[in-house]
């Protein structure tokens, strides 16, 4: 199955995460480790800022069976890339975290109603 190119889904999610929630976790792992390189000529700094707070383009949170299913979609392959090995460091540290993955077929849970209310399951097929 081929991998996604811009999206990272990560299933089993407490119930009392929100979206809010996400979104900075997603923003998170988009953090370089270490100190900053400098040039002579200008500070790489200003262009790490830049890769971390323009690289969520959407995320979202859905109830599936009982637990919450998050999809992040970056804005790129290279925001994707870092974000996924940050965040395969962080959650293998955490032991009992949530499954991470970004060979979905292109198909995952982004909406799915409360749970009183009867709702068909909505879907996007990422290609």
């Amino acid at each position: 199955m081929r991998n996604s190119t811009r999206t990272l889904r990560l299933q089993g999610v407490g119930d009392a995460r929100t979206i809010d929630d996400m979104r900075a976790e997603a923003e998170g792992y988009l953090k370089k480790k270490g100190r900053p390189r400098f040039s002579l000529f200008r500070s790489k700094q200003a262009s790490n800022d830049d890769f971390e707070t323009r690289g969520v383009l959407e995320v979202s949170l859905a109830q599936q069976h009982e637990s919450q299913t998050a999809t992040i979609t970056y804005s790129s392959n290279a925001h994707k890339e870092v974000a996924f090995k940050n965040a395969r460091k962080a959650l293998d540290k955490a032991r009992s975290s949530p499954a991470l993955d970004d060979t979905f077929g292109g198909i995952t849970v982004l909406y799915s109603g409360s749970k009183t209310q009867r709702t068909d399951i909505e879907y996007v097929l990422f290609i």
